[in-house]
């Protein structure tokens, strides 16, 4: 059997590595970009065919291609592999192949899943539980099958599921669900399906929590699992009181919007899971927001600053801005072909002054109109122009609005930088 690996990132290298410790299979990578010296050395070694610089017909042999997620379906050598008929599946796919389907929970959602998967990860493990996490958030889910997990919490993407085929995970949370990634897929429609596709591959005795708005944009009739929708009359989260199917409790503190979301579609799966929500309560106590997340850096000459650099959709700038009554409100990035008219008509009652860079400004330009605005070259000269167009009381947050691959690594990256700029200017002030 010959397998292709088509793009040689994070998780196409996990399952190269699981591979070659378990099958005797014949395995071909391809990668569009040039390979460092040191994979190469590793793939020699270890007898895997492969090239770099771009996909040739080698691929078209293969039995089965598992394609990295970011591969979009679009690129002429998966129209290719389409057209010679050659399989195409993914890493993801690999591992719930293999794995118990009653211990996986998979969560997916535009905003929130990484903190979701991270509290339900928490959540858990506090039980004395034996919890994987992974997935789209940090590890590949094949590195689990080296080991036994009672539980793998999974964050998966619109590209992962867009590229298996049969994604079935026992357990399944849906966040929200608005315009994102219309760069990677052809269609909101195509996106939606793919954030919808594992509940409807699920079975009677499975567990399907999901926010009821998305009741008006796909009919979930059809879904055979156990439906338990959030955001109803009887599940809710307002102020610091959690209600969940008409019973309620406090919260331990106050938390952002975005965070009483993640809270409120954890809570319904745990209690569903274990009756309880009283315990899960107590693990949050414990339980570290993740960085860049509506991150309260600190005050400089009486203005706030929120890092809110993993916003890389105008839906989670719009979240951010929700907790606030006015901002300046820094953006940045690459945008995604999204309706930005809508979010320039829904945000511009909170915005005192946008200060933005990068190349979204193109998107945003023709929408501005009236409305004050700065245009900077970096986010250096962004953090000096907020000071100046603010006073004493104003909060300044950054939600970039775009993806970060103009100026920046990733979106880790870029808060970094604007946490460093903060911190710079915190201790100029101090000194002063």
């Amino acid at each position: 059997m010959r397998i292709g690996l088509l793009g040689f990132g994070k998780s196409n290298r996990a399952l190269l590595k699981y591979l070659l410790k378990t099958e005797e299979i014949e395995i071909f990578v391809s990668e569009e970009k040039r390979l460092d010296d040191d994979t190469k050395r590793y793939l020699k070694e270890h007898d895997v065919d492969f090239e770099d610089g771009g996909h040739t017909e080698k691929l078209l042999s293969c039995d089965v291609v598992y394609v990295s997620p970011g591969v979009k379906p679009q690129s002429d050598i998966v129209k290719r592999l389409v057209a010679s008929g050659v399989n195409i599946s993914t890493e993801l796919q690999f591992f719930l192949d293999k794995a118990t389907e009653e211990r996986v929970i998979g969560i997916t959602g535009t905003n929130g899943k990484s903190t979701s998967a991270a509290l339900l990860h928490h959540s858990l493990s506090h039980r004395g539980l034996r919890v994987f996490l992974g997935g789209n958030f940090g590890t590949p889910a094949v590195e689990a099958l080296r080991e036994n997990y009672d539980y793998y919490v999974l964050e998966v993407s619109s590209f992962q599921l867009f590229w298996c085929e049969r994604p079935r995970v026992s357990k399944f949370v849906l966040l929200n669900v608005s315009e994102d990634h219309l760069d990677w897929h052809s269609s909101f429609e195509e996106y939606l399906k793919s954030k919808l596709k594992p509940a409807f591959f699920q079975e009677e005795k499975d567990v399907f929590v999901y926010n009821k708005g998305v009741e008006v944009l796909e009919d979930l009739s059809s879904v055979r699992s156990k439906k338990i929708p959030f955001w109803t009359e009887s599940t809710f989260v307002e102020k610091e009181k959690l209600v969940i199917q008409g019973e309620s409790f406090s919260l331990p503190e106050p938390y952002p919007h975005q965070m009483k979301e993640n809270i409120l579609a954890v809570s319904v799966l745990y209690k569903e899971l274990f009756g309880d929500v009283e315990r899960f309560l107590d693990s949050l106590r414990s339980f570290k927001p993740l960085p860049h997340r509506m991150e309260f850096l600190g005050k400089i000459r009486g203005r706030s600053f929120y890092n809110d650099s993993k916003a890389t959709s105008t839906h989670a700038v719009l979240g951010a801005l929700s907790n606030f009554d006015e901002v300046v409100l820094i953006m940045c990035g690459i945008g995604k072909e999204e309706n930005y008219s809508a979010f320039v008509e829904k945000a511009k009652s909170k915005v005192k002054h946008l200060i933005v860079f990068g190349e979204i400004y193109r998107d945003l330009r023709p929408l501005l109109k009236d409305a004050p605005y700065s245009v900077v070259d970096d986010l250096e000269e962004a953090f000096e122009r907020a000071l100046e167009v603010s006073k004493e009381g104003d909060v300044i947050l950054f939600s970039p609005g775009g993806a970060s691959f103009d100026m920046y690594e990733n979106y880790a990256k870029r808060g970094e930088h604007f946490r460093e700029i903060f911190e710079r200017y915190k201790e100029k002030e101090g000194r002063s």
